[in-house]
C-alpha cells in the first residue's frame, strides 16, 4: 500500500513539473513578443516613399545633337537616379590646320623704338629707308602653316602628329618641324568634351626632317572643338618657339566608325 502512495506522489511531481514548464515557456514568448525591436530600415535619402535611390553623376556623357549650333555636340552634365543610356566618347579621331603668327617680343620692342627714334630720317630719305625699316619688323615674327591629327582609343592618345612650315613673314628663315612620338604623362582618360579639353606628355620635334630635340614637355589644348593650342615647353627647346603656343583650327572630329561628329557654320 505504501508503495502503491509512494508511486503516485512521483507521478503527480512529474505532470507538476511539465505543467510548471509549459506555463514558464509560453510566458517567455510573451514577454518577447512585447519587447522584441522591429526590424532596421534604411532612409530614404532621395525623398518620396519608394526605396533607396543613389545619385549617379554622369558629368562626362557626351551625346550627338541634331541642334544648329556651330558645333552640334551637346553635353548631359548630371542624371540622378538613372542609369545612363550611352557612355562618354572615348574613341575618336580630331585633325585640322596649324595657322598661327609668333613673334619675338623682344625684337618686336626693340624694331619699334628703332622706328620712331629714326621717323625724320625715314621721312628724308624716302620709300627705300622705310622699306628696309618695314623688313626688319617683318623678320621678327614666324608665320606657322601646316596640318595636325589626333588619335584616340578608349581614353588613351595612340597619335599625335603635326607637320608645319615655318618662314619669317618677309619670307626668310624657312624651315619645317614635325611634332611626332606623342606619350602621355597621365592616366586620366581623354574624353571628347564641348567645352573643350587640356592634356599633357612629351614628344619629339623635328627640324627640316631631322631630329632636334626629345622628349619636350608638351601641352594639348582643344578649346570648344574650335581651336588647338600646342604649347612645346620652351625649356626643352632652346625657346625656339619664342615661349608662344602653336595654334590651329579644329576642322573634323570623327567616332571609331568614321562618322563626323561636328558641323560648322560659316556665320560670324
Amino acid at each position: 500500500m505504501g508503495s502503491k502512495i509512494e508511486s503516485i506522489s512521483k507521478l503527480s511531481v512529474i505532470k507538476l513539473g511539465f505543467v510548471i514548464a509549459t506555463i514558464l515557456l509560453v510566458y517567455t514568448s510573451i514577454i518577447y513578443e512585447a519587447f522584441a525591436q522591429p526590424k532596421y530600415s534604411a532612409p530614404n535619402i532621395a525623398g518620396g516613399n519608394g526605396p533607396q535611390k543613389t545619385a549617379i553623376s554622369t558629368s562626362s556623357v557626351i551625346l550627338p545633337s541634331n541642334s544648329n549650333n556651330n558645333t552640334s555636340i551637346s553635353s548631359n552634365t548630371t542624371n540622378p537616379g538613372n542609369v545612363p543610356k550611352q557612355t562618354a566618347i572615348n574613341t575618336f579621331n580630331a585633325s585640322g590646320l596649324i595657322d598661327t603668327l609668333i613673334s619675338n617680343t623682344s625684337k618686336v620692342n626693340a624694331s619699334s623704338n628703332n622706328n620712331n627714334s629714326s621717323n625724320s630720317s625715314i621721312s628724308s630719305t624716302g620709300s627705300t629707308s622705310a622699306l628696309i625699316t618695314q623688313q626688319k619688323r617683318l623678320s621678327t615674327y614666324y608665320i606657322l602653316g601646316g596640318y595636325w591629327s589626333l588619335d584616340v582609343v578608349v581614353g588613351k592618345v595612340r597619335q599625335l602628329e603635326s607637320n608645319f612650315t615655318m618662314v619669317h613673314l618677309n619670307g626668310t628663315g624657312y624651315h619645317t618641324h614635325q611634332l611626332t612620338n606623342f606619350k602621355p604623362n597621365s592616366v586620366v582618360p581623354v574624353l571628347l568634351d564641348p567645352k573643350g579639353m587640356t592634356f599633357i606628355g612629351i614628344m619629339d620635334i623635328k627640324l627640316n626632317g631631322h631630329y632636334k630635340w626629345y622628349g619636350v614637355q608638351t601641352t594639348i589644348a582643344i578649346n570648344k572643338l574650335n581651336t588647338i593650342a600646342i604649347y612645346p615647353n620652351p625649356k626643352y627647346t632652346a625657346n625656339h618657339f619664342n615661349g608662344q603656343p602653336i595654334f590651329g583650327i579644329v576642322t573634323s572630329i570623327k567616332d571609331q566608325n568614321g562618322k563626323e561628329l561636328i558641323t560648322k557654320s560659316h556665320s560670324p
